[in-house]
């Protein structure tokens, strides 16, 4: 049985889904920002500080990591790299290639930063409606000179749809395997025989989505829409994450 995706919607009851989705734009680019340049003591506070949101939003990151695999291999390839090809003092000799100790640690920095990162993604997809983003996005680029409605719009099917492509990614690795069309192991061969199906599938999508747009004649600008309201609890929220984040580069 196909699970959901990690970066789809849950709608629940918890204080992080109450949240506005303004403010919590703000605190993912805060934290994101200052886990590109965080060492180790930043590290493990900002991810304690990510895993209480995670806990507070409801929000079981191990299982979300679990179902984007595609991530993992990455960070395994991005820890391997800097495992064997980073800088400093050589480790016993591992076949031809050589670890070196700041390169394993380097790795493990960087891996840490990425996961955190990729945490607060599936942190904010899980308690924030796609139709929240819309609003909040509009609302972010409306001092720009550009059509926020529209871009409101195109980011909020975007966000719709990445859910969706990871679905169909699952789907077509199941249909292959039941096929026995998966008898390789070379991930170059299995990558090549999803992306033909994939890419079909996404273009069917989104020619189905305009048509449907298309055909209940939609426009942004007409779209009845109730906004955002940003309360005490949400300039709390940012203040609390804010400060914390200072007195970290302050000690």
């Amino acid at each position: 049985m196909l699970k959901d995706s990690p970066f789809r919607f849950e709608p629940r009851e918890t204080l992080l889904h109450g949240t506005d989705p303004r403010a919590k734009i703000v605190v993912i680019a805060c934290l994101s920002i200052a886990l590109l340049s965080a060492g180790v003591l930043e590290i493990a506070v900002i991810g304690a500080l990510i895993v209480s949101l995670a806990v507070i939003g409801e929000v079981h990151l191990a299982e979300s990591f679990r179902e984007a695999k595609p991530i993992l291999v990455f960070f395994v390839l991005i820890f391997t790299v800097h495992t064997f090809f980073g800088p400093g003092d050589s480790t016993p000799s591992l076949w031809i290639i050589t670890p070196t100790a700041e390169g394993l640690i380097q790795g493990l920095q960087v891996v840490s930063r990425l996961a955190f990162i990729v945490s607060l993604g599936f942190i904010y997809s899980a308690t924030t409606h796609p139709e929240e983003t819309r609003l909040a996005f509009e609302w972010i680029l409306s001092p720009l000179p550009v059509n926020e409605k529209m871009l409101g719009t195109s980011i909020s099917i975007g966000i719709r749809f990445f859910p969706q492509v990871l679905g169909e990614v699952r789907r077509t690795e199941w249909a292959q395997k039941s096929r026995c069309i998966d008898a390789s192991r070379n991930p170059l061969r299995r990558l090549r025989s999803m992306v033909v199906p994939l890419l079909i599938r996404g273009l069917k999508r989104a020619k189905n989505l305009s048509r449907a747009m298309e055909a209940r004649l939609y426009n942004p600008e007409r779209t009845n829409e109730t906004g955002l309201d940003a309360n005490s609890r949400d300039y709390a929220f940012l203040a609390t994450v804010a400060g914390i984040v200072l007195s970290l580069y302050m000690i």
